[in-house]
C-alpha cells in the first residue's frame, strides 16, 4: 500500500517506493492435504521415520498431528513460514501408542489462519504397530521320537499376535537357516502336505 498525506500548510508526504509502503498478503486458500510418500498400512516394530510432506500456496504456520483423532494435538512443526515442509520425522508419541492398527490425523494452519484438518480414517495416514515377537511354535509331533532314514513328516504350528511373514529352521542351531515358508499371510500357519527337514542335514 502506498500513502499520500497532506497537512493544513499544504505539505505532502507520498510513499516513494514499495520498500517504504505497507505490505500485506491475501490468502483465502487452506493448506493442502499432506503428501504421503511413505507407504501406508506398513507394520513397524520401532518408531518409523516418516516421509510426509506438507504444502501451502503461501506460507505454512503450524503442523500438528494426533493418533486416531483422539487426545491432544501434538506439534510437529511451528512457525514454519514457508510454502512447504519436507523434513522427515518420527512420532514423539510412539511409546504411548498401543499395538495394532492406527491412523495419523493432521491439522495444518497457514499464516492467514486457514486450516486443513484430516476428515476421516480414509484420509489419515494408516500404520500398524507390533513390538511383540511371534509365539513359540506348537509341537504337535511328539518330541524325542525316533525316525529311520525316511525324513519324518512334522506337525508344527506357528502363530503371531498379528501377522506372520516368514518361517525357517536350522538343525542344532548351526549352519544356514532353511526356509519353511515366505510371504505368509495371517496370524497362524500350519504347513500343508509333507514338511520335513531338508535331506542331508541330519
Amino acid at each position: 500500500m502506498y500513502f499520500k498525506v497532506s497537512d493544513d500548510a499544504g505539505n505532502e508526504y507520498e510513499t516513494p517506493d514499495q520498500a517504504s509502503g505497507f505490505t500485506l498478503n491475501k490468502d483465502t486458500t487452506a493448506p493442502l492435504a499432506p503428501d504421503y510418500l511413505s507407504s501406508e498400512d506398513q507394520w513397524f516394530n520401532t518408531n518409523p521415520t516418516l516421509d510426509i510432506n506438507f504444502y501451502d500456496n503461501m506460507a505454512i504456520d503450524d503442523i500438528e498431528y494426533r493418533i486416531d483423532n483422539q487426545g491432544n494435538w501434538i506439534t510437529l512443526a511451528s512457525n514454519v513460514n514457508a510454502q512447504s515442509y519436507l523434513t522427515n520425522w518420527s512420532l514423539s508419541s510412539w511409546a504411548a501408542i498401543t499395538e495394532g492398527t492406527h491412523y495419523i490425523y493432521f491439522r495444518i494452519s497457514d499464516r492467514a489462519g486457514s486450516t486443513y484438518t484430516t476428515a476421516d480414517d480414509d484420509s489419515a495416514f494408516k500404520f500398524k504397530k507390533d513390538v511383540t515377537a511371534p509365539n513359540t511354535p506348537t509341537f504337535n509331533t511328539v518330541e524325542d521320537s525316533f525316525f529311520d532314514s525316511t525324513a519324518p513328516t512334522l506337525d508344527i504350528d506357528f502363530s503371531d499376535n498379528y501377522e506372520l511373514d516368514s518361517l525357517s529352521y536350522r538343525m542344532d542351531n548351526t549352519g544356514f537357516w532353511q526356509s519353511i515358508a515366505t510371504g505368509v499371510s495371517g496370524s497362524s500357519y500350519t504347513p500343508t502336505g509333507r514338511w520335513h527337514p531338508a535331506c542331508g542335514v541330519l
